[in-house]
């Protein structure tokens, strides 16, 4: 059975989460912000890593409001406990949820690694208040498919597009879809929420990628070779990474959101009441 292929097993994977943070982190504080997260509010951080995010949102509602952190494994996040910030050890697709008990819920590099999909954004919007909102966030790694990666020095661009797309396809042998992202705006309407919009970004230069791209590379280095790809290839890509003065152009963030529809303004009413405002 497919399993999720990036557990915290391996003796780098806490560097590699710090990573991944730093690099995500920027954009989804914005966008956070955006859904007017603030004092008293509850909040459910699915997937929270190392807790950036989580410490981010509970000094962001303050006394008045709730965090719950969840993750498979939640050993990188025990020491976050505070007040207002509970931590759970929490499956989204079989563990019990809160019903209605959220007014944000944000999950980042979660969606794409779950075998199924629809129904965990299902059991996420039902998790949210009437009125609450959903930020989903993903990268984009179809880019790898081009074969050839954005970067400088130019000429290591097919042979980085090469030795990704084959890390991608270890990483497919678990349970991770790197192309789901470009889904998501559909998986947020199909679940009935409304006000669905985002962005997608991709950072040129930032080493937090980059490092990140170094470790995910290099915990998968072994797998890699024996799918058929030169040692040598992977060490010259695991080099240029290291290299600060490299430049990647990152994998695109992926950022949508939607909002649960309060009572009396669910999508089949506000279509009427549109076509009686026309009639």
């Amino acid at each position: 059975m497919p399993r999720y292929i990036l557990d915290q097993t391996w003796e780098r994977e806490a560097e590699r989460l710090d990573a991944l943070e730093r690099c995500g982190d920027p954009l989804t504080v914005d966008h956070l912000r955006r859904t007017g997260v603030g004092t008293g509010w509850d909040c459910l951080e699915v997937g929270a890593g190392r807790g950036s995010i989580a410490r981010w949102l509970a000094d962001r509602v303050g006394d008045r409001g709730t965090v719950l952190a969840v993750d498979l494994d939640t050993t990188l996040l025990e020491e976050e406990r505070r007040p207002n910030l509970e931590v759970r050890r929490l499956d989204i697709l079989s563990d019990p949820l809160p019903a209605a008990a959220f007014d944000l819920v944000h999950a980042r590099h979660v969606i794409g690694h779950l075998p199924d999909r629809a129904r965990a954004l299902h059991r996420l919007a039902a998790s949210l208040r009437p009125g609450g909102w959903l930020l989903v966030e993903d990268f984009d790694f179809r880019w790898a498919e081009l074969g050839d990666w954005p970067c400088d020095p130019v000429d290591a661009g097919p042979v980085f597009g090469r030795v990704w797309s084959a890390t991608l396809e270890v990483m497919r042998t678990g349970t991770y879809d790197g192309g789901w992202s470009w889904r998501a705006a559909a998986g947020l309407r199909a679940v009935g929420l409304a006000e669905v919009a985002g962005e997608a970004r991709a950072p040129i230069g930032d080493r937090a990628f980059t490092e990140m791209m170094h470790l995910t590379m290099l915990r998968f280095r072994e797998p890699v070779i024996a799918g058929g790809i030169p040692e040598a290839d992977i060490d010259r890509c695991l080099a240029m990474l290291a290299d600060p003065g490299s430049c990647v152009t990152a994998a695109p963030l992926v950022s949508v959101w939607g909002r649960r529809p309060p009572p009396d303004r669910t999508p089949q009413r506000a279509a009427r009441s549109a076509a009686t405002n026309h009639s």
